[in-house]
């Protein structure tokens, strides 16, 4: 009864830190890849990304390389986590 209750409650305590997470992802997301492309590269028919692995590979392309940008990984985790729940629902 005990474990019932408790895996009942963890979702609702963890909702508010996936939230922060999305959010943090959006902007980062908003910061360092708008300035290189839209959001329709997300959403072509022809778009390469077509696995959560893929697309991590691809941020950590973008990150390094058209970005130039030093993130932490719990920004980078944010970042996909935003792609995937927004554009990709891996």
């Amino acid at each position: 009864m005990r474990l019932a209750s408790a895996l009942l409650i963890v979702p609702v305590l963890l909702a508010p830190v996936c939230a922060v997470a999305e959010s943090e992802g959006q902007r980062l997301h908003d910061r360092y890849c708008l300035s290189c492309h839209g959001t329709d590269v997300y959403t072509r028919p022809n778009r390469k990304i077509r696995s959560l692995d893929q697309l991590e590979t691809q941020v950590g392309r973008c990150i390094k390389g058209a970005a130039k940008v030093r993130l932490t990984p719990g920004q980078t985790a944010a970042m996909i986590q935003y792609l995937d729940k927004t554009f990709y629902h891996f």
